[in-house]
């Protein structure tokens, strides 16, 4: 007989502890049955390393500290980019009792819940995150106590999502990204780039940016159309200064198989 909230959780994902998870992945969890939809968004939160010290793993109420480390109430870490806490958008899906690939009318057919959690931005590469459930409630009102937490690293950034025709088995270790990406059209591939792809700690005074291809390429097709450098703020905290937002102005050199883009 279920107690506990891990009771009625039938599955997550990603499992806990694994690895290579593209940064533009969807979170899920899988109940046993149907669930508060409206209550699940409260009590549902993905955290990185960042996040302030009085929120963690473990946390048996979601609720905001009387002060935090970083500034006024409200003012947490909240872009993924920044490794804090994540932002995003919930769907719910109405499963089968009996099969998990299956969605079914929830005004006809009984069912379970899925919660689908989408991140607002890409993960950040290479990088743990954990997702947390506390106390909450299933759809008839019963309060199930307790906490689910599980943690997952994310990929090198070399997968983005994963396709639907490949299991997600392919999750493993991200130690590094692939150094030959290829690009779209005929044949054409990135050998290499200054700054290196996901690289992370660059200088602030960066001011090119370089990118090798293993063949010729045709100037008069590289144009501000067709190359967009655009930038954004890691965290909406108020103590974090950005000069720079937005798309940047750009002069784009082509030299036989070399662009370099100076910003």
């Amino acid at each position: 007989m279920p107690t506990t909230l891990s009771d009625i959780v039938v599955d997550t994902f990603p499992g806990n502890g694994d690895v290579g998870v593209p940064l533009q992945s969807d979170i899920s969890i899988l109940f046993d049955r149907a669930m508060d939809h409206d209550r699940l968004q409260e009590d549902f939160f993905i955290e990185g390393p960042d996040t302030d010290q009085w929120i963690g793993p473990g946390l048996l109420e979601l609720s905001d500290p009387a002060n935090i480390s970083q500034g006024d109430l409200d003012n947490f870490l909240k872009s993924p980019g920044y490794r804090g806490i994540v932002q995003g958008t919930f769907t719910f899906k109405y499963i089968s009792l009996t099969d998990a690939t299956v969605e079914v009318d929830p005004d006809t057919t009984p069912y379970r819940s899925k919660l689908v959690f989408n991140p607002t931005q890409p993960m950040y590469p290479l990088l743990t995150y954990t997702v947390n459930l506390v106390e909450t409630l299933s759809a008839d009102g019963a309060l199930w106590p307790g906490y689910v937490i599980f943690s997952f690293e994310s990929g090198s950034g070399s997968i983005e999502e994963i396709p639907s025709t490949v299991s997600t088995s392919i999750l493993s270790s991200g130690a590094t990204p692939s150094t030959t990406v290829t690009a779209t059209g005929a044949g054409l591939q990135m050998l290499s780039s200054t700054p290196l792809d996901f690289s992370i700690s660059n200088s602030s005074d960066l001011s090119e940016i370089v990118v090798t291809f293993d063949k010729d390429l045709d100037a008069s097709t590289i144009t501000d159309e067709s190359v967009i450098i655009e930038t954004f703020a890691a965290s909406d905290h108020p103590n974090l200064s950005a000069t720079a937002k937005g798309k940047l102005a750009k002069e784009l050199i082509v030299s036989g198989k070399t662009l370099t883009i100076r910003i």
